[in-house]
């Protein structure tokens, strides 16, 4: 027996591929919607990204800075 009479004998299993091409057409409009509504100021900014390697040192740092202040107020805390 073949693969498709399998599939066939499945009650409703024709909806599935009707569901599975809403969910691909209804991602690609909205993927289309967010490119012609994204400001050309952030695709700017995150295309950059990896080559503002000032601007990541001082991201990192001020992370770094906030989680030993929290590390210095829970010991403190705990003392």
């Amino acid at each position: 027996m073949k693969f498709i009479n399998y599939l066939e004998s499945i009650a409703g299993v024709g909806i599935f591929p009707l569901v599975s091409l809403c969910i691909f057409f209804l991602f690609f409009v909205i993927l289309i919607i967010w490119v012609l509504q994204v400001s050309k100021e952030h695709l700017t900014e995150m295309k950059n990204i990896p080559f503002n390697s000032s601007s990541l040192r001082a991201n990192s740092t001020k992370e770094k800075g906030s989680e030993s202040n929290f590390a210095l107020s829970t010991d403190s805390e705990n003392n």
